[in-house]
């Protein structure tokens, strides 16, 4: 599995576009969903797991933005896109409405969904629609700078910032909802007055009771729709998974596949965790609205914390090798343990609470 597509299942994203693309032709389809018509740059399959999350991400869209999406989304995937293709040449994907067409990597998949399903019912300014892309794709949304709203209510794709967006939007989601956020978008009115028409009350007003209620970070909308590792015994978790591609659970890679088990904890304690593979990783589920953001070792958070300084979008954990058991600290809460080999093996998970002293 190549380092981007390992990347990808985590779900970490980044930033795209919805400018135009530059058109490169008709692709070859490879595997066609129920909402996606779906070719790639690379060789190596995209599994079940990779439809189905695909899927679900559209149909999820659909439901929070009460619209249906005009299917089927065409989508290209590249590992490395090549320069010149989107809006900028550091930019990871792009929407193009006038072909309903998505190009892009991993990375940025999620973002350019939203607006894919958002173009079925609105075309709105930047500072809406990237802010809408950054607000309801499945990441955590982080305010690690100062945002600017006002500045950038009227900015150019390639001049707005994505993080001011995104932060002011998911604000509006969350504060007023979903019926509101959405006549926003609908709204053809210059930015400032669609805001205030649809809020009824000014921008400089609003993004004052923004900065005075702007947590540390947001968590998605959803996370972890992962199955559950099965409870085996009194503090004691274990499957066997068989990595086949088949599967909705399986997901793709050069050379590796990978599936991901749901570990719910009601107790604090030490648990070992052991595997079977060429690689594991836990990350605590982004449940948490997080007011602040969390200390560097602080204990309330055991050993697997919802972000960290270096990983503010997300902590992820590497668990070592499967010669001896990992012994973490884990405090309640649900965490996500990703494994990963060559596919049709069978990688044994196992997780155990340890003995009291």
């Amino acid at each position: 599995m190549s380092d981007s597509m390992f990347r990808g299942l985590l779900v970490l994203g980044t930033l795209g576009s919805s400018m135009s693309c530059a058109d490169p032709g008709p692709f070859e389809v490879r595997y066609e969903t129920e909402y996606l018509r779906i070719g790639t740059e690379f060789d190596y399959p995209l599994c079940g797991g990779d439809l189905a999350y695909l899927d679900a991400q559209v149909a999820g869209l659909e439901e929070a933005l009460s619209t249906r999406a005009e299917a089927p989304i065409n989508l290209y995937l590249w590992e490395n896109p090549p320069k010149g293709y989107c809006a900028t040449d550091d930019s990871p994907g792009c929407y193009s409405s006038a072909t309903h067409t998505i190009h892009s990597t991993s990375f940025s998949l999620d973002h350019e969904l939203v607006h894919a399903v958002v173009a079925s019912f609105a075309d709105p300014p930047p500072f809406f629609s990237e802010g809408a892309a950054e607000a309801l794709d499945r990441r955590r949304l982080v305010s690690v700078q100062t945002p600017d709203p006002l500045a950038n209510f009227e900015r150019s794709t390639a001049e707005v910032d994505y993080g001011s967006a995104g932060l002011f939007m998911r604000w509006l989601w969350e504060r007023y909802g979903p019926e509101l956020f959405i006549a926003l978008l609908e709204d053809s009115r210059p930015p400032f007055e669609a805001f205030e028409g649809v809020y009824g009350l000014t921008a400089e007003a609003a993004e004052e009771m923004f900065f005075a209620e702007l947590p540390h970070s947001y968590p998605p909308l959803v996370d972890c729709q992962i199955p559950e590792l099965p409870e085996v015994g009194n503090g004691q978790w274990s499957e066997g998974l068989v990595l086949d591609c088949s599967r909705d659970d399986v997901r793709g890679g050069d050379g590796l596949q990978a599936t991901a088990r749901l570990l719910t904890i009601t107790q604090p304690g030490s648990y070992a965790i052991e595997f079977e593979g060429s690689a594991a990783t836990i990350n605590r589920c982004a449940d948490e609205f997080l007011i602040t953001a969390p200390e560097e070792g602080d204990p309330a958070w055991g050993d697997v914390p919802p972000t960290t300084s270096t990983m503010p979008g997300g902590y992820v954990r590497a668990i070592n090798g499967a010669d001896e058991a990992d012994v973490l600290n884990l405090v309640p809460g649900r965490y996500m343990l990703t494994v990963a080999d060559a596919p049709g093996e069978l990688v044994n998970l196992s997780v155990a609470a340890a003995a009291a002293p």
